[in-house]
């Protein structure tokens, strides 16, 4: 319409439409990298990104490294193992059961002794101590065999341990590196932004008095607000960036929020 009615030439059309196509491609591709974004913070912190909307973490300074609460439980799982298995092999060894019995008389006990004239004399007390030994011989190898299954249990959960703890230091450092990467994308995005807010800022004045066409003025008003659109997923992304960070740091996201 605009083309037959002589406003627009059929190049400014296709601008028109090129810059709105990259704009809704930009659109969706921010979204999708939002959404996804979104999905790995609650994967791995278990931290719903509603959380960010309006807080922030604090930033990391000398964070230390602490074992991760998942790696803890394997750890216990593993010393429970241990103790099942040392409380199988005490099975094979002698079993002593000492107890001690005593009794106290009252005044109206009394015992009869033969030879002694069928007189009774007053039991004041008794004391009786007993030791029994028990000890397993011969059960085929029952034991042994649930000892040794028992042990190799605990051998895969030490494993298990060890790769888990250098996983956590691998993505610690990663996550450490990641986040000093996305603080220098958001300085340029911040950069950018300024960047296009001042053009814009020029043609916009330009275009007011007629010396730039309504092409450059929609251009100029696109690149503004593409570049605060990346700036404001920037800075979510690297808020993102730092619970992860601190949840490889084995510390509880939550309590660095702010």
């Amino acid at each position: 319409k605009f083309r037959t009615a002589g406003l627009s030439t059929q190049e400014d059309i296709d601008k028109l439409i090129a810059v709105y196509e990259n704009n809704h491609f930009t659109l969706e591709n921010t979204k999708l990298s939002l959404e996804t974004s979104e999905e790995k913070l609650k994967l791995i912190t278990g931290i719903s990104a509603k959380h960010l909307k309006r807080n922030y973490f604090k930033e990391q300074r000398h964070v230390r490294l602490e074992t991760l609460e998942s790696i803890q439980m394997l750890q216990q799982n593993a010393s429970a193992v241990g103790e099942n298995a040392n409380a199988i092999d005490a099975g094979y060894k002698p079993q002593v059961h000492l107890s001690d019995t005593y009794h106290k008389s009252h005044y109206d006990d009394l015992v009869s002794v033969s030879g002694l004239g069928g007189d009774g004399f007053l039991v004041d007390h008794q004391n009786k101590l007993m030791v029994s030994v028990n000890m397993r011989l011969f059960d085929k190898g029952k034991m042994e065999k649930e000892s040794e299954a028992i042990r190799y249990k605990k051998l895969s959960l030490l494993s298990q341990i060890d790769h888990a703890k250098k996983e956590q230091k691998m993505n610690f450092k990663l996550a450490g590196k990641t986040l000093k990467t996305t603080k220098a994308k958001l300085k340029s995005a911040k950069a950018s932004l300024k960047a296009a807010q001042s053009t814009y800022s020029v043609i916009r004045q330009k275009f007011e008095v007629g010396l730039v066409d309504n092409i450059a003025f929609l251009d100029a008003l696109t690149q503004q607000t593409l570049a605060d659109a990346r700036y404001k997923e920037t800075i979510y992304e690297y808020e993102i960036k730092k619970s992860i960070y601190y949840y490889y740091a084995g510390k509880d996201p939550k309590e660095f929020i702010r």
